[in-house]
């Protein structure tokens, strides 16, 4: 099997069979190490941008009706780590609605979208009893540490 370098910690990762067909135009395959999967190769920045930029808002009704159903799913899995304390959420790709409808009251909620118009809908969800920070660029993010950091 193919080998490269993990993108997170350095180690060996192997080439698995699994693949994203059409993934920014081209098939990537998942590589995997000890700790880390990812898909490989990495698309540049200015591919990203593109592909983020053209998609439609994921707050469009169809969408929405798919993903509640998604939504459900993913609380029933998590709900045992959101109590009904404060927590801080590092939330990384959520679309235009993300985790925030299943969210404790009191959560630091710190999103990284790049998609425009999904960042707009996801301030129009934005709950007063939730402290929500929004960003384009991971890097851009303020906060040292998360009680949890999720992408689904």
């Amino acid at each position: 099997m193919d080998k490269i370098r993990c993108l997170v910690c350095g180690s060996l990762a192997e080439k698995t069979q699994f693949f994203n067909n059409n993934s920014f135009g081209y098939k990537r395959y998942y590589y995997s190490c000890y700790n880390h999967a990812f898909l490989s190769p990495t698309p540049d920045k200015s591919a990203i941008e593109k592909y983020y930029s053209s998609i439609e808002t994921e707050s469009n009704p169809v969408y929405y009706k798919k993903y509640k159903k998604r939504l459900s799913i993913i609380k029933s899995k998590i709900k045992k780590y959101f109590s009904s304390k404060a927590v801080s959420v590092l939330e990384i790709g959520p679309g235009g609605i993300g985790l925030v409808p299943i969210l404790p009251a009191g959560t630091t909620y710190v999103a990284v979208e790049p998609n425009k118009n999904n960042l707009l809908n996801l301030k129009k969800m934005s709950k007063l009893n939730i402290k929500m920070d929004l960003y384009n660029e991971l890097n851009c993010v303020q906060y040292d540490e998360f009680d949890f950091i999720v992408s689904f």
